[in-house]
């Protein structure tokens, strides 16, 4: 019934617990589908025993992007899960899922989670809190869904395409609010992920500037999907937020080559 994508890089002791909080689901079928990115540790080196999961060790490091979608293409399910290794599934999540399927309509939902960063328990601020539904007006604003908590029927990727392999980072914000244009959001309301950050080598914490993609992708939603009125009142309003946003950070720090390109961009 479920596919499970985990990607990974060079997380080895990670991705064993990862994989152990998958086998230890009860009462669901699924297949889980490891992609290492890759990996230059013990990873390269590891082939499961269990038939239903396998793994494909890609060549060189391409991205989260890149990973979820070969593992995606491989996926023999209908409904598409996503693991990653620095996560935990706590053992219920499954059968919670496919309950949920059963009694609802959706064709994407998540559970609620427990987020732990540095080993400390943390909670969501107000804004980061889970919302079902229609969610596209958080989704211009950030990321919301955690993906070690989402459920997304095979049909959404032919519907709004697969992740942006061109975003080094930010790709699942682009990735949620091309969805959020299409479907309305089901929210589980239990915890059944345990969430980590905090590790110094998360892609989260590279340097890049976040906004000049979420602005990207505002966009290209704005051209290329048939947005509703208000939709498009939501997209426009974020964009004026987060150009000024960037141009005052461009202007601050010199980056005047930036100002225009970003002008350019937005036809200012």
């Amino acid at each position: 019934m479920f596919s499970v994508i985990l990607p990974t890089y060079n997380r080895w002791e990670q991705l064993q617990s990862a994989v152990q909080s998958v086998q230890a689901q009860t009462k669901a079928c699924w297949e889980l589908i490891v992609v290492d990115d890759g990996s230059t540790d013990q990873t390269q080196y590891w082939q499961p025993t269990q038939s239903n999961i396998k793994i494909y060790h890609l060549n060189q490091n391409q991205g989260p992007a890149s990973a979820r979608n070969y593992g995606i293409k491989k996926a023999k399910h209908e409904w598409i899960c996503f693991l990653d290794s620095d996560d935990l599934w706590l053992p219920n999540k499954l059968e919670q899922f496919q309950q949920f399927i059963e009694n609802a309509e959706y064709k994407v939902f998540q559970s609620q989670d427990i987020w732990f960063k540095n080993h400390q328990r943390h909670y969501p601020k107000k804004k980061h809190l889970k919302q079902k539904g229609d969610i596209f007006e958080m989704a211009t604003k950030l990321c919301p869904v955690s993906m070690s908590s989402a459920c997304v029927h095979k049909e959404v990727f032919t519907t709004v395409g697969l992740f942006n392999e061109q975003y080094p980072v930010c790709e699942d914000y682009d990735f949620w609010l091309r969805v959020a244009t299409k479907y309305h959001f089901g929210l589980i309301d239990k915890e059944l992920v345990v969430l980590n950050s905090g590790h110094s080598d998360q892609v989260s914490k590279r340097e890049y500037i976040f906004d000049e993609w979420r602005i990207k992708s505002l966009l290209n939603i704005v051209k290329n999907f048939d947005l509703s009125e208000k939709q498009k009142e939501l997209t426009n309003k974020r964009i004026f937020e987060v150009y000024q946003i960037l141009k005052k950070g461009y202007v601050k720090y010199n980056k005047n080559k930036h100002i225009v390109e970003l002008d350019r961009m937005l036809n200012f």
